[in-house]
């Protein structure tokens, strides 16, 4: 379940959040009765009515800005990188060629890129 709702964030295909709208309709209702049971459809639950970031990190330098992100604990962001161009939708047309570029974005909206870590989490809070 959880990897339909990152392959909807990467691939921003809709379809895989209507499934788990539909999924935890069904679920729902038994939480409160059998919480140990359901406790990953919960962290689902939290990730699609909570703020939830997608980090795309691309350049030449993304794994030095990819250490950086790991440094703090954040559960509420899916950190992505490349270093080359992609045609993944997330990546799509972003890869900026000597430039290490970092886009924060909720939703498979991306804000304006900036250059550093600490610029990107600003952006988040």
């Amino acid at each position: 379940m959880e990897h339909k709702h990152t392959n909807n964030l990467i691939l921003g295909k809709a379809e895989y959040l209507a499934v788990i709208h539909k999924m935890l309709l069904r679920v729902t209702p038994q939480f409160s009765r059998y919480p140990m049971a359901y406790a990953n459809w919960d962290t689902i639950m939290l990730k699609i009515t909570s703020p939830y970031f997608e980090i795309a990190i691309l350049g030449d330098g993304s794994e030095k800005v990819l250490k950086d992100f790991q440094k703090e604990f954040r559960p509420d962001v899916l950190l992505l990188f490349s270093k080359s161009e992609s045609e993944i939708p997330i990546f799509k047309n972003r890869f900026v060629k000597d430039k290490t570029l970092i886009y924060v974005c909720k939703d498979g909206v991306c804000q304006l890129p900036v250059e550093t870590a600490r610029q990107a989490f600003e952006t988040m809070n």
